[in-house]
């Protein structure tokens, strides 16, 4: 079985118009969602919510103002509605980057975890081990 891993998105783009800070892109590509829905609707990846089977891990920053918190969780409810594995954790108190270290691992960590359980790509490899850190060691 194979898995995926959000660290944040949109989720639906009629909902997200107004709560997002993206609001101006959106009316310069699609106009405003009440005079052009069909046009949010199709674009927005909960268009394809019946296609999705693949487990998935949500991570989302409490105040999150890129990609707000209300849009993972709507993904969420979509996916466990429908039966499909997965997992939100939300970061209390943070924004789109996940700042503090140790939540910043924890997130690594949870994904990890995430792939090991459904058979995703190991994390577990020496894919680093040629790059020096800034120190000139070998990571």
């Amino acid at each position: 079985m194979t898995c995926g891993a959000r660290l944040h998105g949109e989720w639906e783009y009629v909902s997200a118009f107004g709560s997002d800070d993206c609001h101006l892109w959106w009316q310069d590509d699609l106009g405003v969602p009440w005079q052009n829905e069909a046009g949010y609707r199709a674009m927005s990846p909960a268009a394809a919510a019946a296609d999705i089977c693949t487990p998935l891990l949500i991570t989302a920053g409490q105040e999150d103002w890129r990609c707000p918190l209300d849009q993972a969780e709507q993904l969420y409810l979509t996916l466990r509605k429908r039966g499909v594995p997965t997992e939100l954790v939300i970061y209390q108190g943070e924004h789109h980057a996940i700042t503090k270290p140790k939540r910043a691992v924890d997130r690594i960590r949870r994904i990890g975890d995430w792939f090991a359980r459904y058979g995703g790509i190991s994390l577990d490899d020496d894919s680093a081990e040629s790059y020096p850190d800034p120190q000139g060691t070998k990571v």
